[in-house]
């Protein structure tokens, strides 16, 4: 089981049936990182001035090594904002003195050693942190990209910040930023709970604001559109090619559904049109159909959920969730239904039949589990221990036939129809039920 949560703290509650209370951004009153430094710089002409002196005497200040001509000093040498040079300085002086934390990408030359530096923007930079705690890699963020930047690689990310009394990895800055939220489960309806683990980085959430429409989740839904509302400014949603969009990118959750998107219009006050979409991802097929206002909206992002191991002879019963951390006290825990549907094959596809010699031949395709990709030319893994499917054939009266396969396809002998073929994949549990009607006459 994979959860997305928001970090969180207490708060009135949010609108919304499905978004919990407590799902509220972790951010001071005046708003996001971007939000502040409008008001409190971009805005403020003697706060940007009093900021321009010490960044450009940063920048402007001279640099040397003792000895001279430290191979360092190289690095130093050309000019351009973001790059190396003085221009590096400057804005590494402007985050710090904005954010509280700046961040560098080291590039590494042939020989193993450090070539360039360029200056990320701190607000796209989360830090992943292992079991006890201790930061494992910088995950920068920028659109559908994602970069992680394991500690202790040879180039990598430098990370400079300014002192915080009261968080061991992140600086004293303008942005409240993300301070990271243990999750604590109960398994026995909020008796007691234990922690479970850490959520590295926030994502994006909120709500529906209009109805996805109904699609066929074999290709690309070109006209369907949906409006989402997410719950703070410091929330973003961003476009990214299609190609993108086939490698993973985009991925949400909205209603019961997880379906993906090419185009994020910005519409203002939080809220986004989504399209160019692919329906039905990760084997959520049958609720293409199911969709309505104020339902949930997630973006789903590997780097940011955490995996909560249960015993499979939990499924069917329910466990509490809730956040710990700072000012979350008070937060009300979430319920949650273990359903199986992480291990549940998925609905079998490209069902057809034809009539041969008084013989009825029919046949299907599964989907994998293993990756969820669409590889052209080739067959994928099936994702189970073992390729079995349970098949029904009926006609008006019932059941006329059934069989255990081992394979997608079933011969048996030709009867007058209509018929209707029902057929399910068979793993450690049984998938989804896809039907098929055969109709009287044809081939």
């Amino acid at each position: 089981m994979r959860l997305p949560f928001l970090r969180t703290k207490s708060a009135a509650p949010v609108a919304g049936p499905r978004i919990p209370s407590w799902a509220t951004p972790l951010v001071d009153e005046g708003g996001s990182y971007a939000g502040q430094v409008q008001a409190a710089f971009l805005a403020n002409p003697v706060a940007a001035r009093a900021i321009r002196m010490v960044t450009e005497s940063a920048g402007g200040a001279p640099v040397v090594s003792a000895p001279g001509d430290h191979p360092a000093l190289a690095l130093l040498h050309s000019c351009g904002f973001g790059a190396s040079g003085p221009g590096l300085l400057e804005t590494v002086a402007g985050h710090m003195l904005l954010h509280g934390n700046a961040y560098m990408d080291v590039a590494v030359g042939a020989d193993g050693l450090p070539a360039a530096l360029f200056a990320l923007r701190p607000e796209r930079v989360n830090i992943e942190v292992d079991g006890e705690g201790w930061p494992a890699a910088h995950v920068y963020r920028a659109g559908g990209a994602v970069r992680r930047y394991p500690v202790g690689a040879n180039g990598g990310l430098l990370h400079i910040r300014s002192f915080h009394p009261t968080d061991d990895h992140h600086g004293a800055g303008a942005s409240a930023g993300w301070r990271r939220a243990g999750v604590m489960l109960s398994l026995d309806d909020g008796a007691s709970y234990e922690p479970v683990g850490l959520l590295p980085a926030p994502v994006a959430m909120g709500r529906a604001v209009s109805i996805l429409p109904a699609a066929v989740p074999a290709g690309w839904d070109r006209f369907g559109q949906v409006e989402v509302e997410v719950l703070a400014d410091s929330m973003w949603l961003e476009s990214c090619s299609e190609s993108a969009v086939l490698a993973g990118g985009n991925l949400a959750l909205i209603g019961d559904e997880i379906f993906q998107f090419a185009t994020a219009e910005a519409l203002g006050n939080r809220r986004f049109r989504l399209s160019g979409l692919l329906r039905g991802r990760r084997g959520t097929e049958l609720a293409v159909a199911t969709h309505v206002v104020d339902e949930r909206f997630v973006l789903l992002d590997q780097g940011a959920m955490l995996a909560v191991p249960l015993a499979l002879e939990r499924q069917g019963q329910s466990v509490l969730l809730r956040p710990t951390g700072v000012g979350d006290a008070a937060a009300v825990p979430v319920a949650a239904t273990l359903d199986g549907a992480g291990i549940r094959p998925l609905l079998p596809v490209h069902l057809s039949w034809r009539r041969q010699a008084g013989q009825l031949h029919l046949s299907w395709i599964a989907q994998s589990r293993a990756g969820f990709g669409w590889p052209d030319l080739a067959d994928v893994p099936i994702g189970e221990s073992r390729l079995a499917f349970r098949a029904v054939l009926r006609d008006p009266a019932g059941i006329v036939a059934e069989a255990e396969l081992n394979g997608p396809s079933w011969i048996l002998a030709d009867r007058a129809g209509p018929l209707w073929l029902d057929v399910a994949q068979v793993g450690t549990t049984m998938g989804p039920v896809a039907t098929l009607l055969i109709s009287s006459t044809g081939v």
